[in-house]
């Protein structure tokens, strides 16, 4: 019989050949293409793309775990970020970061448009300019692998705690928040919110609650553990102590600003809309892990 991971694969890989877009979601993350051959197998783009992800790859770890950056002239040039989570430590930013590229060469590597969510860091790039803003897109992630169904009063606790985690994160100078609530018998919950550093705080949060109310909105969700994702920021919540006790500092680095390019003359070309493919992935998740527990 086969398992449910594999299961999961097939039918992401079924539902995306109605999509210009592919969304594969695994175990601690996921990611998202748009192929565009026609574009993405040029040799300048091939030539930017390189220099743009060694660029966040060399100087995100040593950024407190944010870069951003352009690559290129047009019409192939290229503009990506990568982010760590803000509890990570430098070589673990740099690990993951490297992982993320790997991710995006391999499995996204005729895409002009791609985005990579592990656990720890987040990676994307596009031939449109994204950065600095936040378009309202949201993808929501499953339940973490063996999570329960808490009961309701664990849950609600669980979720008035995700609010104001999710109130909190654009205030901090990282735009980053994490901790914990006693949720009584059960014991605790352990959460935390971050959004992209390139957003406004306006920007961070619009999107935290969005991607919130997104999640909880429609039917109960009642998950011991799950983990949310979007293009613009990021949400976990766990019955286990899953953040490091790493603190930043008080004030977010000083310094010339990563070589951004100047605001568009037009409004920049947004990812394909195919968000009805991750819903619809995310029902039937939920629907094989609770089958998976009984």
């Amino acid at each position: 019989m086969p398992s449910i991971r594999n299961l999961i694969l097939l039918l992401v890989s079924v539902l995306a050949s109605f999509s210009n877009c592919i969304t594969v979601f695994f175990d601690d993350g996921g990611y998202r293409c748009n192929p565009r051959p026609d574009n993405a197998t040029s040799a300048d783009f091939k030539t930017n793309l390189n220099s743009l992800l060694s660029a966040l790859e060399e100087k995100a770890p040593d950024s407190y775990g944010f870069y951003a950056a352009a690559a290129g002239e047009n019409p192939d040039r290229l503009y990506g970020l990568a982010q760590c989570r803000g509890d990570v430590s430098a070589p673990d930013c740099a690990s993951c970061v490297e992982d993320s590229v790997r991710w995006a060469t391999r499995s996204c590597n005729n895409s002009n448009e791609a985005a990579v969510w592990l656990d720890r860091c987040y990676l994307r790039y596009s031939d449109g300019n994204f950065l600095g803003q936040w378009n309202g897109s949201r993808i929501a992630m499953t339940p973490i692998n063996m999570s329960t169904t808490d009961d309701p009063s664990v849950a609600a606790k669980g979720r008035n705690f995700m609010s104001l985690l999710a109130a909190d994160a654009p205030n901090q100078p990282f735009l980053f928040e994490a901790g914990s609530v006693d949720v009584g018998e059960k014991g605790r919950r352990y959460g935390l919110v971050q959004c992209n550093r390139d957003l406004s705080v306006a920007g961070c949060r619009n999107c935290t609650a969005g991607l919130f109310k997104f999640y909880f909105d429609g039917e109960k969700r009642n998950q011991s553990s799950y983990r949310l994702f979007s293009y613009g920021c990021r949400m976990r919540y766990g019955s286990y102590k899953f953040y490091f006790n790493y603190t930043l500092p008080s004030d977010p680095p000083q310094g010339p600003p990563p070589p951004l390019p100047p605001p568009p003359s037009a409004a920049p070309r947004q990812l394909q809309s195919s968000f009805a493919v991750a819903t619809v992935v995310m029902t039937v998740l939920l629907f094989l892990f609770s089958s998976s527990s009984i």
